[in-house]
């Protein structure tokens, strides 16, 4: 039986970056039995995005590639038009600035046909630093979307804890999409236009996991994301971290299919206020005063504490209405 996969590729305005995304697809080798497609959705840029697919479809390289334009900002409605043009029963998402190996395409063809229940699936995603990346980076790479499971499989079951998934590189049954409802209702805002906010892709990874279907890590998927040098520094990383914090009371009660007890919710304020508290004591004295620099990570995790307390005061103020997530 011959498996297909479409492979959407989100960008706004990383025209070079995208095409060598595209020369980096146009590499994929196959065997008779696989097949995919390739849709770029074009979230409304300005700079020549559109002439480079173009000129990749007149190439004749890509297997199936097509240019889609979505006026409406976002990532996640970027995603919908790619979905609404898609024909697969399998989905790959991949960011304009992620390198995949050769055989991506083959081995997650290969690994869903030996995992038919699978929701959700992901690989490694380690970073590649366009230039010398800061301390503070190299301390915060999961935040850039390093994914690392180590060498074998993993089945998360649905008791396990977090999973640590990055949308950079991810593969999505589209079934497992249609039957949680995420085409038509999404809680959470991702990425619009150059806005650190986030949140979506781990909304659709809970949501999945909560009808049960199998979440599933392997190695045999490979990519890398490419990091330059202006997200390594401390005004990017605070900003981005404090963007992933602003939505986790809200990806928490999504986990909990939308039953949070008001004392969860006060409990998790408390924390996220006693988190900051601490490390806004430590760099004060250790970071300002004693000058025992951590490659400025404390004032990271000072963001990420500002973003976790905004958070739960959010949801506070204006819950979820996510009864029927359950």
């Amino acid at each position: 039986m011959k498996s297909h996969l479409s492979l959407i590729v989100c960008t706004f305005n990383n025209c070079d970056l995208l095409r060598s995304c595209l020369n980096c697809l146009r590499d994929q080798y196959l065997d008779s039995k696989h097949s995919f497609e390739v849709l770029v959705v074009d979230n409304n840029s300005t700079d020549t995005t559109k002439q480079v697919v173009t000129s990749f479809i007149q190439d004749g390289l890509i297997p199936s590639l097509k240019y889609i334009f979505e006026p409406k900002t976002g990532l996640t409605n970027a995603r919908l038009a790619g979905l609404s043009h898609s024909t697969s029963d399998w989905i790959a998402f991949i960011d304009d600035d992620v390198r995949i190996k050769e055989d991506w395409v083959s081995s997650v063809l290969a690994f869903v046909q030996d995992h038919p229940k699978s929701g959700v699936v992901s690989g490694k995603i380690h970073p590649e630093y366009l230039g010398t990346p800061s301390t503070a980076a190299l301390k915060c790479e999961a935040a850039l979307c390093r994914v690392d499971y180590g060498t074998q499989e993993i089945h998360f079951k649905p008791e396990s804890p977090a999973i640590r998934f990055a949308g950079a590189a991810i593969v999505f049954q589209k079934q497992a999409l249609l039957e949680i409802g995420w085409l038509e209702k999404q809680y959470l805002t991702d990425r619009v236009g150059k806005a650190l906010s986030s949140g979506g892709d781990t909304e659709i990874i809970l949501r999945i996991k909560n009808k049960g279907w199998e979440i599933w890590y392997t190695p045999t998927l490979y990519a890398v994301h490419l990091i330059p040098s202006t997200r390594t520094t401390i005004e990017y990383l605070c900003r981005l971290h404090r963007g992933i914090a602003c939505t986790s009371a809200q990806l928490d009660a999504i986990g909990m299919e939308g039953k949070v007890p008001l004392r969860h919710q006060l409990k998790n304020l408390a924390l996220a206020l006693a988190f900051t508290a601490r490390r806004i004591g430590a760099w004060t004295f250790h970071d300002l005063l004693l000058r025992r620099h951590l490659g400025d990570k404390r004032l990271v995790q000072i963001f990420e504490g500002i973003g976790r307390v905004e958070s739960c005061i959010s949801f506070f103020l204006n819950p979820l209405d996510v009864k029927d997530l359950s």
